[in-house]
């Protein structure tokens, strides 16, 4: 399964339009773990604020 069968092709348009760089694609995680392990996340995106979380559910779902 890739990120466009998973989540609306639009839906990841309104997130990088929304977030613009913030918004990564295949992102490994290893960077963000502490024993640096971890595959790519189709897609990634950290948030800061309450807000803007629920923007991005909004988004997506």
């Amino acid at each position: 399964m890739n990120v466009r069968t998973s989540i609306r092709v639009s839906a990841i348009q309104e997130l990088q339009a929304a977030f613009e760089d913030r918004l990564k694609l295949d992102e490994p995680l290893a960077r963000y773990t502490s024993a640096r392990v971890g595959g790519p996340a189709q897609l990634f995106l950290i948030v800061n604020s309450a807000a803007e979380l629920e923007t991005a559910v909004s988004i997506a779902y």
